[in-house]
């Protein structure tokens, strides 16, 4: 759907690739029209081979939907933004590329939407962004989510009252995931820009 092109993805992508690519490196791009769920899941096969001391680097830029569910899903090129999960990549696929893998060195970026977490407990899903609603850090959303759905707090509340809530925002679960940091550009009810 063009309604949707984003201007920086595909350049964003080039100039990571260009910024840690060496001539010892094994790059592999995917953007544009080949950003389909079945070709960046073959990658697997290829960071397999990789080695113990060896660094890996995943970097995706682009759409980040949520469903009714509050799953996440990387846009992918054929993606249904109505319905994500029919050929969007869900988030534990992409986390599956590093799981698993020889290198130890593993580092994720997702520029996207709603790349960190969501507290599905806390979350209430509204279409677009009606006004005086806030996201999940507080703030009001000023610009428009193109009909993407706006994740809001019901509660807006995170103090010392509520610590371990603060700590689970602050620090990521160790004892889950594949060993590899990950960055994202946005909590998981928040837009990236």
């Amino acid at each position: 759907d063009n309604n949707y092109d984003l201007n920086y993805a595909a350049k964003d992508a080039n100039d990571i690739a260009a910024k840690f690519g060496t001539d010892a490196s094994k790059v592999f791009k995917i953007t544009d029209t080949n950003a389909t769920k079945e070709k960046i899941l073959a990658v697997k096969s290829s960071l397999m081979k990789s080695k113990v001391d060896d660094r890996v680097i995943l970097f995706v830029a682009g759409h980040g939907l949520l469903d009714d569910n509050l799953d996440y899903f990387i846009g992918t090129h054929d993606v249904d933004f109505e319905n994500p999960s029919a050929r969007g990549l869900p988030y534990e696929d992409l986390e599956s590329l590093l799981d698993g893998i020889p290198a130890r060195k593993k580092l994720m970026f997702i520029d996207a939407c709603h790349s960190g977490e969501v507290d599905k407990d806390d979350a209430v899903v509204a279409e677009g962004n009606p006004t005086g609603l806030k996201d999940l850090s507080g703030l009001t959303a000023t610009i428009a989510s193109r009909g993407f759905k706006t994740i809001v707090s019901k509660s807006n509340s995170l103090g010392l009252e509520n610590s371990f809530q603060l700590m689970q925002e602050l620090f990521a679960d160790l004892r889950k995931g594949t060993g590899a940091v990950v960055i994202s550009s946005a909590s998981g009810a928040e837009f990236a820009l």
